[in-house]
């Protein structure tokens, strides 16, 4: 009988994705006439301020328009303060909850 020879992962051929180079003018070239996420939440904020945006059924709380606006715009202001400015690419990581 032969038995399945398990493979190392630290053995195996090492596989990394290409990552494209973008600049900020190539970024807002592709984008050109397409709605951003802070132009669509500008759109429903100003035409729905207190409907619902955000259901967390989980935690039972929620976000209108204008809270998710407002927020997003202060989370805005404290990146510029911390010296990001328009080009700059930012990573966030979330945990993964089961």
């Amino acid at each position: 009988m032969r038995v399945a020879r398990r493979r190392s992962l630290f053995t195996m051929p090492e596989m990394r994705p290409s990552l494209p180079l973008i600049t900020a003018a190539d970024l807002l070239r592709e984008t050109a006439g397409r709605r951003l996420v802070h132009q669509a939440l500008d759109y429903w904020a100003e035409r729905n301020p207190d409907g619902l945006a955000v259901i967390n059924a989980t935690r039972g709380t929620s976000l209108t328009w204008r809270e998710l606006r407002d927020t997003s715009l202060a989370a805005a202001q404290n990146l510029r303060r911390m010296g990001f400015r328009q080009g700059d690419f930012l990573a966030a990581s979330l945990p993964f909850l089961s």
